[in-house]
């Protein structure tokens, strides 16, 4: 029959064995082999850093307890615990199984012991961390942390929730509960916003355990050529700078995107452009005939484009070009036949309407009106009428404003007028 003794017995069994006999050695009884060992309890469950009290005895073949019989406390698994020669059991690390054993002479009990860990006290990074996807995408790469106490051990039912600190998107799911290897997944669809996001786990309960996982979202594929110039008129012969930027779906610049400008009339003085990394392409435009142009811009090898439709002025005088009337024959004190005329250019060629155009007598005492001619719209003056004077060379100017060299017409007097 197994007898099994409280546990005050077992104290003061101990309690007498220390205390000793005062009769000698020789007339003390001879101390029962031991047959079975007892120890209390036959299982353990403790968190790591944890310790607890065993309780034994040593039995002898009656059943009863031997008293002052010799008992040994030995760690079967000393990685994962200790035990003192008066048995006390400690957790010293890792969690795992372990066992120690009672000894008594040929006698020996085991106790069975479970360690697992202690409190949360690291939070870390397992996977997923520093990714790099597409805007408002899923990451390749599940985001996935460990949660451990304070000596590595996995902690088991932590609660970790997710939470987007930065960029927007989509976290799912956003609270979960840690496994038995003490690590939590979850998946991060990115927010609209190109640049640097941020996704923030935290240890419900454990404030000071958090940890910040950024990922770096990149532009979609371009979607748009939008216009940033608002352009209807200009004026010839001067540079205008047009400016467009490629975005994609969520509006985010599109960097290095190749595009195509075109003119229907002037020059572009750069055809081809990647855009910057702020999305941006520019060109200048300097336009050439009056009357309407069209620039485009368009995405190479797609359908995008962005065009303005721009009405062209002449530009200010820059030149005088002789019509009719620049060398003829004529009487003296007469008229002459053939009226002057002359158009006003701008630097690149068109007509310029309403400049005013000034007739002066410069040689052979002639007359004329002193009042400005305007130009008409297609940039046309004829001098009023030239009165001729009586002898020599007869030269009439016509002068614009701030142009420095007038034109001049001249006409020849017959020799028996001279």
């Amino acid at each position: 029959m197994i007898v099994f003794w409280p546990r005050l017995l077992l104290f003061m069994t101990a309690s007498l064995a220390a205390c000793g006999d005062p009769r000698p050695a020789s007339e003390l009884p001879a101390v029962p082999s031991t047959e079975r060992v007892i120890v209390q309890p036959l299982s353990l469950q403790l968190r790591a850093g944890q310790s607890r009290q065993l309780l034994a005895q040593a039995n002898g073949p009656a059943g009863n307890a031997i008293g002052g019989a010799e008992l040994q406390y030995q760690s079967l698994s000393p990685g994962v615990v200790t035990v003192t020669a008066s048995g006390m059991v400690t957790a010293v690390g890792p969690s795992g199984d372990a066992q120690v054993a009672v000894t008594s002479g040929s006698a020996r009990a085991l106790t069975n012991i479970s360690v697992s860990a202690s409190d949360p006290e690291r939070l870390a990074p397992k996977a997923g961390m520093d990714q790099q996807g597409m805007v408002a995408e899923l990451l390749a790469e599940p985001v996935e942390v460990l949660v451990s106490d304070g000596r590595g051990n996995p902690v088991r039912g932590a609660v970790v929730d997710f939470e987007l600190t930065s960029g927007g998107g989509q976290v799912d799911p956003a609270r979960l509960v840690s496994d038995a290897a003490g690590s939590v997944r979850t998946l991060w669809t990115l927010g609209p916003r190109a640049g640097r996001q941020l996704l923030t786990a935290r240890v419900e309960g454990v404030p000071e355990l958090s940890l910040a996982i950024p990922a770096l979202a990149k532009a979609g594929p371009a979607s748009a050529v939008n216009s940033m110039v608002n352009l209807s008129q200009a004026t010839a012969g001067v540079e205008t700078e047009l400016r467009v930027q490629v975005t994609d779906a969520q509006k985010n610049p599109v960097a290095g995107a190749d595009l195509l400008w075109t003119t229907s009339s002037g020059q572009l003085l750069n055809t081809v452009a990647k855009s910057s990394s702020d999305g941006l392409s520019v060109a200048r435009w300097k336009p050439a005939s009056a009357g309407s142009s069209e620039i485009s811009v368009a995405l190479a090898g797609t359908s995008l484009r962005t065009s303005w439709l721009v009405g062209v002025t002449p530009g200010p005088p820059a030149k005088i070009v002789a019509l009719v009337g620049q060398e003829q024959k004529g009487r003296a004190r007469s008229a002459v036949r053939t009226a002057p005329s002359l158009r006003v250019e701008d630097s690149q060629g068109n007509p310029v309407a309403n400049a005013p155009v000034h007739f002066r007598v410069a040689q052979g005492g002639g007359s004329i009106s002193s009042d400005p001619v305007l130009t008409t719209s297609e940039g046309i003056a004829t001098a009023p009428r030239w009165s001729l004077g009586a002898s020599g060379p007869q030269v009439l100017e016509a002068l614009v404003a701030d142009l420095p060299t007038p034109l001049s017409f001249s006409v020849e007097l017959p020799a028996s007028n001279k």
